[in-house]
């Protein structure tokens, strides 16, 4: 019996740290590009609105450098932190 692979969908929606970088680069490339930010309160993607609210946030501050491994660190060590605003969890 031939073995099956699992089509690539399903791997993207399996992987956190990808769909989180997915979107700490759009943030940053909004706030970049002096594009409006958008409101991620109500995105179906939770890790992927995590990281666009980190990249905005870098980008804001000048600490953008292209690289979400900074963000995505501070994330995961902060994600049970009980006093972390909500939009982060």
């Amino acid at each position: 019996m031939k073995k099956q692979l699992p089509n690539a969908k399903h791997k993207l929606q399996a992987d956190p740290r990808l769909r989180f970088n997915w979107g700490y680069h759009d943030g940053a490339g909004d706030v970049q590009h002096r594009r409006r930010v958008r409101s991620m309160t109500d995105h179906y993607g939770k890790i992927y609105a995590q990281g666009y609210e980190f990249g905005t946030e870098d980008a804001k501050n000048d600490a953008y450098t292209g690289d979400s491994e900074a963000a995505w660190k501070s994330r995961t060590s902060l994600r049970q932190a009980p006093w972390m605003p909500r939009r982060h969890r």
